[in-house]
């Protein structure tokens, strides 16, 4: 008995036996690919229930290496970022471990260290995190965009943003930061007005009540002392209650 479809494609028609064997190769072709596209669409789903079923510390250590390898990110573990990266697999996990050490889940992160010891490369591992992603934008090219955009600017970074949910981020519709580089962006103007744009981005997002502390990550090569002599003991304070302060120890691991 022929299959159905068939038998609706040669409705009314006296075929030959190899134009019915054509037209059951296509019947074949059809289900095969709608079997395909069902398969497909289950596959997406339990992914879906994977990335939104809390990961443990663990979990999410393996999660970062396979998207570091899936993104081309070169990263090796050692004995000067191990204990960090630790730390923030606890943290990204929201894993009380992590606030033994008189840290807070309820902060974000300032990553320091010197120059190429792979801070930029060890936050932009846990950019997609159930937690709360983010995103990495170099301090720099925040100041060097004031200079066009303005005011503009200071409001679009100075609170969360919006973003089309995806597994990448763990289908969240907000994003956080990470500003890296702290420190390298020097002071900008704006049809004649002075800014020191870091300064104020991070006062807005301290006192704007929508970005949570844990919104917002930080990236530095200066010691706590630089830091208030280029942005002010107010910023200090802020920074204290806002971060986490972790460092990232070992050589440059560029040269």
């Amino acid at each position: 008995m022929l299959y159905p479809v068939v038998q609706e494609l040669t409705a009314g028609y006296e075929l030959t036996d190899e134009e019915k064997a054509l037209a059951l190769k296509e019947a074949l072709e059809k289900k095969k690919r709608l079997l395909d596209h069902e398969a497909e669409a289950e596959r997406r789903r339990q992914w879906e229930i994977r990335m939104q079923t809390p990961f443990t510390s663990r979990e999410l250590a393996l999660y970062v290496e396979w998207r570091a390898e899936r993104k081309g990110l070169k990263f090796d573990l050692d004995e000067h970022n191990e204990e960090v990266f630790k730390q923030l697999c606890q943290y990204f996990t929201e894993n009380p471990a992590f606030e033994k050490d008189g840290f807070s889940l309820k902060k974000g992160i300032m990553l320091c260290g010197p120059v190429g010891t792979g801070k930029t490369t060890m936050m932009s591992l846990f950019t997609g995190n159930q937690k709360q992603s983010f995103t990495v934008v170099s301090c720099r090219k925040m100041a060097d965009q004031f200079k066009t955009a303005g005011e503009e600017l200071l409001h679009i970074w100075s609170r969360p943003l919006s973003t089309p949910s995806s597994a990448d981020n763990f289908y969240q519709k907000q994003l956080g930061v990470c500003f890296d580089d702290l420190g390298t962006e020097g002071i900008k103007k704006n049809f004649g007005d002075t800014v020191n744009v870091m300064q104020d981005l991070i006062l807005n997002r301290y006192d704007n009540a929508s970005t949570p502390h844990h919104f917002t990550h930080l990236t530095t090569n200066l010691t706590a002392e630089e830091i208030g002599e280029y942005y002010g003991e107010r910023v200090r304070s802020r920074m204290r209650e806002m971060f986490n302060l972790i460092t990232l120890s070992g050589e440059d691991r560029r040269v």
